[in-house]
C-alpha cells in the first residue's frame, strides 16, 4: 500500500464523521443553540452581591409582632427566589432585610429578584386600530392648552415689564428686542403635536408620526424612557383622561427597542371600568419553568383549576374577536408589577391551562421569571436601600 493510500481513508473517514456532526448541528439546530446557551450560562463570570432592602414606609406595621410575622413572610420567599444564599438578616425594629449572594451571573437581575414584589397579571388587549384616534385627539387637546398657557403667561410678564430672552422657562415665547413679536399661529406650529413629538404612534409599522396604516397589536406607540414621565403626566391630566374610554388602561412595557436600551413600548390594555382586579392573576398559576421556543429563551407554566377556566375564557375571547365586524385574533398581555412583559397574539381557545412567556433575551432572565412565578408574590412592596457588587 503506498503512502498516500495509508493518509487517504483516515482523511476520508475524517471527513465522512465531519459531514455527519454538520448534518447532525444542521437537523436539530435548535436543540445546539439551546446547548450554546446553557454553556454561556455555565461559563460566564460569576459575582458576589450584597442587597439591603426594606419595607416600604407606607406598609410598615406599627407594632412588633405585625411587623417581625410580616418579615419572616416576605424573607421566607425571597428565600425561594435565590434559593442558595451566603448571608441573610432580618431585623424587625427597622423592617429591613439583607442578602449576601456568590456566584451570581446577571447581578443587576439579581437585584430585581430580591426587590420585585413579583405580581403577575394577564389582561386582554385592544388593538391598536381601536384606540390611536383617542391619542390624537389628546394630542390636539393638549397643544390648545399649552398654546393658550405659555401665550397667557408671556403676555403677563410683556405687561408686567418682565420679558427678557434670557427666561428660562418661557424663553421661546419672549421676542427678542430686535424681533417682531410671534403670532398665536407661529406659536400654534411650533406646539402643534407636543403628544406626538415624544410618542411615535404604532403607524406604518415604523412608529413614525406620518398618516398611513396603523399597525398591528396592543402597542399605541414607543418613546424614549426619559420622555415617560412627561407622557405619564399628559396622560393624568382631567382634561386628557376624560377623552379615553373608561375601560382603556394603558402600561408601559418591560422590553427596550433600540441599541442602546433607552426606548420602551406603551400597550393599550382592556380592563373593564366595574373590575379593580385583573381577569387573571398569578395567584393561580400551579407551576412554571424556563425552557426554549423558536430556540429563544422562554417560561412555561400551567394554571390549577379555577385558572384553567379563567384562561380558557380569556383566550377564546382573545381568539374570536370583532372589530368593526372584521374577525380579529388579539393579544392577551402577560403583565409583571404592572409593565407589560410580553403580549402574544392569541390563535385559538387554550383548553389545557397552559401558557407560554416569550420576548425573553437571555436564559438568566427566562430562570428568573419562572423563579418569581413559583416562589409567590410579596405581600407587600419592598425598596432597595443599598447595593454591592464585588
Amino acid at each position: 500500500m503506498s503512502d498516500k493510500s495509508k493518509f487517504a481513508i483516515p482523511i476520508a473517514v475524517s471527513l465522512t464523521i465531519l459531514g455527519y456532526i454538520l448534518l447532525y448541528f444542521l437537523i436539530f439546530q435548535h436543540k445546539w443553540i439551546h446547548v450554546v446557551s446553557e454553556l454561556e450560562y455555565l461559563m460566564a463570570k460569576r459575582y458576589t452581591v450584597t442587597v439591603d432592602l426594606a419595607i416600604e414606609p407606607n406598609h410598615l406595621p406599627n407594632d412588633f409582632n405585625a411587623r417581625e410575622k410580616l418579615l419572616t413572610e416576605i424573607n421566607g420567599i425571597l428565600l425561594k427566589r435565590i434559593r442558595e444564599v451566603d448571608h441573610n438578616s432580618t431585623d424587625a425594629n427597622t423592617g429591613t432585610l439583607s442578602y449576601t449572594i456568590s456566584r451570581v451571573l446577571y447581578p443587576n437581575d439579581m437585584v430585581w429578584l430580591l426587590s420585585t414584589k413579583g405580581e403577575i397579571a394577564f389582561y386582554q388587549t385592544f388593538e391598536a386600530s381601536e384606540v390611536i384616534s383617542y391619542f390624537a385627539e389628546i394630542d390636539k387637546a393638549l397643544a390648545k392648552t399649552i398654546v393658550k398657557q405659555k401665550m397667557a403667561e408671556a403676555e403677563a410678564r410683556k405687561t408686567q415689564g418682565n420679558a427678557s430672552v434670557g427666561d428660562q422657562l418661557f424663553a421661546d415665547f419672549i421676542p427678542d428686542s430686535m424681533a417682531e413679536e410671534r403670532t398665536l399661529s407661529e406659536v400654534k406650529r411650533e406646539n402643534g403635536n407636543p403628544l406626538f413629538e415624544i410618542l411615535y404612534v404604532n403607524v406604518n409599522g415604523d412608529f413614525s408620526n406620518s398618516n398611513g396604516n396603523i399597525g398591528e397589536g396592543p402597542i399605541v406607540g414607543r418613546a424614549f424612557i426619559k420622555d415617560t414621565a412627561k407622557i405619564n403626566s399628559y396622560l393624568s391630566l382631567p382634561e386628557t383622561k376624560q377623552l379615553l374610554p373608561a375601560d382603556l388602561k394603558l402600561m408601559w412595557g418591560t422590553s427596550t427597542f433600540t441599541q442602546e436600551k433607552t426606548a420602551i413600548a406603551l400597550y393599550a390594555i382592556q380592563q373593564p371600568y366595574q373590575l379593580s382586579e385583573p381577569p387573571l392573576s398569578g395567584k393561580f398559576i400551579k407551576d412554571a419553568s424556563h425552557t426554549f421556543s423558536d430556540s429563544f429563551p422562554a417560561v412555561d407554566f400551567s394554571f390549577n383549576i379555577q385558572g384553567s377556566s379563567k384562561w380558557e375564557r380569556m383566550t377564546k375571547e382573545a381568539s374570536s374577536s370583532l372589530i368593526n365586524g372584521r374577525p380579529v385574533k388579539k393579544c392577551i398581555a402577560i403583565v409583571v408589577d404592572n409593565r407589560v412583559f410580553s403580549a402574544p397574539r392569541v390563535q385559538q381557545a387554550i383548553l389545557e391551562g397552559k401558557a407560554q412567556v416569550t420576548g425573553i433575551e437571555n436564559l438568566g432572565e427566562a430562570i428568573n421569571l419562572a423563579t418569581i412565578i413559583k416562589s409567590g408574590e410579596l405581600p407587600v412592596p419592598v425598596i432597595t436601600q443599598k447595593v454591592i457588587i464585588k
